[in-house]
């Protein structure tokens, strides 16, 4: 059996992920027979790029998605990703990343702000 690399304890391992990938990326296109080659079957030209089941799109965000969540900018993810922040996967020379929903949720609330215990008035001092 092969050895499965973890992915910061998150409850699934980069190989999980690589696999949802692929069988998103495996799928045939949806176009009717349109843009395929006759004797191969194989996409040309501009063939629709198959689609990623509903289940990998809600657990794993894109980039701008997750920017969009954490109310910063695309480039900032990817650079709190890569100082550990939270973790996040890229695929290929292109840079596609991608980011598991409820890790972005968890850093969320770990970097919550909370205020010294007992001090729920102290906004009407500052009045």
């Amino acid at each position: 059996m092969a050895s499965r690399s973890s992915c910061s304890g998150l409850g699934y391992s980069r190989e999980d992920v690589l696999e949802q990938v692929r069988m998103a990326t495996d799928r045939e296109t949806s176009d009717g027979g349109q843009g395929t080659t006759r004797e191969s079957g194989q996409p040309t030209g501009r063939a629709r790029r198959p689609r990623t089941p509903a289940a990998v799109r809600s657990r794993f965000l894109s980039a701008a998605e997750a920017a969009d969540l954490l109310g910063v900018n695309r480039a900032t993810v990817i650079n709190w990703a890569r100082q550990g922040r939270f973790g996040g996967f890229q695929f290929g020379q292109r840079g596609i990343y991608r980011f598991d929903h409820q890790e972005i949720l968890r850093y969320m609330e770990r970097s919550r702000i909370q205020g010294p215990a007992g001090d729920e008035d102290a906004d009407d001092t500052l009045g």
